[in-house]
This record gives structure tokens, sequence and C-alpha cells, in this order.
């Protein structure tokens, strides 16, 4: 956990920044891939579309435009030096819940998010998962 990522020690798929020498956006999540899980897209996995934008709630001016891609069976997945683990989840194993935080106030927010064992995913991943899900048939 790293108190530089505001994210660090959540659940998130890969990805990350456009950088400089990028073609395009496609080509930003296959490195990323390629740089947090050894996978390569068109190897290891395939592109089957881009789902709609969304957006960090503390960082706003973020953007985020994931797209979905199918593994090819459970490639051998070697972690890069940002992520301390991964997990494979079936979909009909997510349940839906709620993550509670406590903001800056003192209040407390709640957040959609879906459960997998004891992992609670939640904010940008939980939303990406949830049009996933849907494309999948599952309604909230």
């Amino acid at each position: 956990i790293s108190s530089r990522d505001l994210w660090s020690g959540e659940v998130a798929f890969p990805g990350g920044m456009w950088m400089e020498g990028d073609r395009d956006i496609l080509e930003t999540a296959a490195r990323e891939l390629w740089e947090e899980t050894g996978m390569r897209l068109g190897e290891d996995a395939k592109v089957l579309g881009v789902l709609d934008e969304v957006a960090p709630s503390n960082m706003p001016q973020h953007k985020v435009t994931p797209f979905l891609a199918e593994a090819k069976g459970r490639p051998r997945i070697k972690l890069g030096e940002e992520l301390a683990s991964y997990f494979w989840a079936r979909a009909s194993s997510l349940e839906p819940t709620e993550k509670i935080r406590r903001d800056s106030n003192g209040g407390y927010r709640v957040f959609p998010g879906f459960r997998y064992s004891a992992w609670i995913i939640w904010g940008v991943t939980g939303r990406i998962l949830k049009q996933i899900l849907e494309l999948l048939g599952r309604r909230f």
C-alpha cells in the first residue's frame, strides 16, 4: 500500500495513464496490461469492445476509457510492481453490496459496489464492473 497512490490497496482492473509514445488509448491499455500482468493483447487476450467512459469521484478530471477484453483460457499472470495480488472471479459470484467511507468532513459516504470473497469492488472499478455485468444480462 502506497501513501502516494489514492487507490492503493483497492481492487482495480489493469490500467493507467496515456504516455507520450502511445499511439492511442488502446495502445495505452495494451501497455498497461503488459506492465501490470504480463499479458499481451492479441496473444493472451482479445479486445471485445469499449465501455462507457467513467471518472473517479475524487478526481473527476481524470477520464477512464475501459476496454473489455476476453482472456484466452487462464493466462499465466506475472504481477508488475504496482500489484500485490490478483484473482479471477466468475460473474455469478459477484454480489451487490456497498462500501462506506469516511469523508473529509467527518461524515460518511456510501458507494455501490460488489463483494467477491473478502474484497469489495467499488468506485471506478465497481462502475466498470457494473457495465460488464449488465452486458452479461444482470440487472441492478
